[in-house]
């Protein structure tokens, strides 16, 4: 298992898990806490708050570029600190949506709670497990790429080149079967057994919101629970798709026609 890193300049922007710490709220008294995010000029991320109670909670936002630099330049990395302090005692709902011209746009919801004292507790939700998964099949019969992606407004899969609405039991469904056979295990995997002549071969990508990524390919090898996973993934993915991509049921339909037609 690995972290997802890009550049270091925008590693704790796309981690998702941003720095948290209280600090004294100059506006509605009590403690308010600061989410800190790393961006970049010229492509970096924008942050744009939603409160869903504005009763409740407020917030403003400062760039800091540190000691090195004081203005705008392109490269130039620079904090994106978010401040939120209480106006009355209740909870809310706080999203985050991190857009970029050049990088995926996502969106990080955090629970928001004031206490009487007017102090801010915010906690992470973790609504959205996986960031994008892309999987590849190929063999001996045709098989499509999936490719889920968590786009501003929820998820999307694209399939042999059409776009379908993905629900959260599905992307929750992936995950499960991510976790229950620990596919987290098989980053870095890279496989090949040139002695088969005729077989199956894989690529999959994945990015989690914790920042885990996994990344594996073979060509007739494959690491542990492949079948099973396969298996269970196609079921789901065939199920959003309302067709049959698989190697494995294709072959069966395709070797069914052959039968019967010799049949005739």
């Amino acid at each position: 298992m690995k972290r997802f890193l890009f550049s270091s300049f925008i590693v704790i922007a796309i981690t998702f898990q941003a720095l948290l710490y209280g600090c004294a709220a100059e506006e509605g008294g009590g403690h308010g806490a600061t989410l800190v995010f790393s961006s970049f000029d010229g492509g970096g991320y924008d942050y744009y708050v939603t409160i869903d109670d504005p009763a409740v909670l407020a917030y403003n936002s400062v760039k800091d570029y540190g000691d090195n630099y004081d203005e705008m330049a392109t490269g130039s990395g620079f904090d994106v600190r978010i401040t939120f302090y209480g106006l009355n005692e209740g909870s809310t709902r706080v999203s985050i949506l991190a857009s970029s011209p050049i990088i995926d746009i996502h969106t990080m919801v955090y629970d928001a709670t004031v206490d009487a004292e007017l102090n801010v507790t915010l906690t992470y939700r973790d609504e959205t497990p996986i960031i994008s998964f892309s999987l590849c099949r190929n063999g001996y019969i045709e098989c499509p790429e999936y490719e889920l992606i968590l786009l501003e407004d929820g998820y999307a899969l694209f399939a042999d080149g059409t776009e379908y609405a993905v629900t959260e039991d599905d992307v929750n469904a992936l995950y499960g079967v991510f976790t229950a056979y620990g596919v987290e295990d098989w980053d870095g995997f890279d496989g090949e057994n040139p002695g088969v002549l005729d077989g199956e071969g894989f690529s999959l990508e994945v990015l989690l919101n914790d920042g885990t990524y996994v990344y594996a390919r073979g060509s007739n090898a494959f690491p542990e629970n492949y079948r099973i996973v396969m298996d269970e993934w196609t079921e789901i993915l065939e199920g959003v798709t309302g067709k049959t991509f698989s190697l494995t049921n294709v072959f069966d339909a395709a070797l069914s026609g052959v039968l019967e037609d010799a049949a005739e």
